[in-house]
């Protein structure tokens, strides 16, 4: 019960017991002694409405008593059990968000030391993209080349000299590109010197001995 109801409760509990005690004793005086219609009446009235108010109070409060102890049984073992399985349902998943939780602080976590490697100058981080630029880069590279050394063996003439200087020059831009050293005077030395000779001493050998 509430505090009103509890207040109610007792309030008509004296209100009751208040009328029995005055009407009582004027009842049994007109019953034991002179006889006066109606305040006997009166009295009469008062105490089958003071009795009736103490037995309708007394029976209100083990009314509310029972019914709140039923209430709580009722709770324990019939809405309590059927409530227990969503219950148990509502902790495993608050212990699965904490999991999820802790994952996603996890990642959190790495993807900051990823930031800071990429911001620090000193961290090396792979590039994928350039990764596989280069790989195709050389794939194809070596194709060409294999291609190349494939029909020389079967041709003959000037070309072989030419088609040599070709892949010479193929394979230093690689290296060349690869290291960037295109800044380095040297580097270009490698280039120009092939590909200066290797006409120079074709041409100078057929005139020499192509008639030969």
């Amino acid at each position: 019960m509430t505090v009103l109801e509890k207040f109610g409760a007792f309030s008509v509990l004296c209100a009751s017991v208040y009328l029995i005690a005055i009407s009582v004793f004027p009842v049994m005086y007109n019953l034991t002694g002179e006889f006066e219609k109606n305040d006997f009446i009166f009295n009469a009235i008062l105490l089958l409405i003071g009795t009736g108010s103490l037995f309708g109070s007394i029976q209100f409060i083990k009314k509310s008593i029972l019914f709140e102890q039923l209430l709580d049984l009722g709770f324990e073992k019939g809405i309590y059990a059927r409530l227990e399985p969503i219950l148990n349902d509502i902790v495993e998943s608050q212990v699965s968000m904490n999991d999820v939780a802790s994952q996603l602080k996890y990642m959190n976590t790495n993807i900051d030391r990823l930031q800071k490697r990429s911001h620090n100058p000193g961290a090396g981080l792979v590039d994928v993209r350039e990764e596989i630029f280069r790989f195709l880069r050389l794939v194809l590279l070596i194709n060409v080349s294999l291609a190349v050394f494939i029909y020389l063996l079967r041709a003959y003439g000037t070309i072989i000299p030419y088609a040599m200087a070709m892949l010479f020059v193929l394979w230093w831009a690689e290296i060349t590109f690869e290291f960037r050293m295109w800044k380095n005077s040297w580097v270009w030395a490698w280039v120009f010197v092939p590909v200066l000779t290797i006409p120079i001493t074709t041409i100078l050998a057929d005139l020499l001995y192509g008639d030969a």
